[in-house]
């Protein structure tokens, strides 16, 4: 099952880099190659680092289970807006298309995260 997560997550990758490529290219801005680049990064990171957690932590009790997802999913969150806030300060990105990008990517993410969660919580 988390072979088959990985693969989803490497699919996405691909398919949101090429489709930042050509929506760059075709819009003559190529510029903003930079900010889609970093975002779908920084949320891969983020989509990996949280079920690498879920894999380790899946043989505890259930009830708590869902509070380490919750904690998790939290501590990602607030260390993501860290990260955010970082980029735009310091790497003169466009702000608007950073941040679009940026929840297009983790909503994207997010959708197998879950499917990998409720299987794995439905298997216990």
């Amino acid at each position: 099952m988390i072979k088959v997560f990985f693969i989803r997550v490497f699919v996405i990758t691909v398919v949101l880099i090429l489709s930042s490529i050509a929506f760059s290219y075709f819009t003559g801005q190529l510029s903003l190659l930079k900010e889609f680049l970093i975002a779908i990064v920084i949320n891969l990171i983020s989509a990996s680092a949280g079920t690498y957690w879920l894999i380790r932590k899946k043989d505890i009790d259930p009830k708590k289970f869902l509070n380490v997802v919750l904690s998790v999913m939290v501590v990602r969150l607030f260390s993501m807006l860290i990260v955010i806030f970082l980029c735009i300060k310091f790497l003169a990105l466009d702000k608007l298309v950073f941040t679009l990008a940026f929840f297009a990517a983790y909503i994207i993410y997010l959708i197998p995260e879950l499917k990998y969660l409720t299987k794995s919580l439905n298997k216990n």
